[in-house]
């Protein structure tokens, strides 16, 4: 139950920030692999499907990742 929860894991549960949604960790890795050299700015990256799998994520997670990317929003 939730008021069994210390106040500070309640708050990061329900927290729907940016921060904490899916789509914004993967592009952080990605743009992460950017900036290190492993990929190339410009690069195409897998394949959909291929992508994915390799994040265990949803289509539409997948999209606003990219969405973000190509709008080179700074979420680093």
């Amino acid at each position: 139950m939730l008021s069994n929860e210390p106040a500070g894991n309640a708050v990061a549960a329900s927290d729907s920030s940016s921060s904490h949604r899916v789509y914004v960790q993967v592009a952080k890795e990605i743009a992460i692999k950017i900036l290190t050299g492993e990929l190339n700015q410009g690069e195409k990256l897998p394949c959909e499907n291929d992508l994915k799998a390799k994040f265990g994520i949803s289509r539409t997670s997948l999209r606003e990742c990219n969405k973000l990317l190509e709008a080179k929003v700074d979420f680093l």
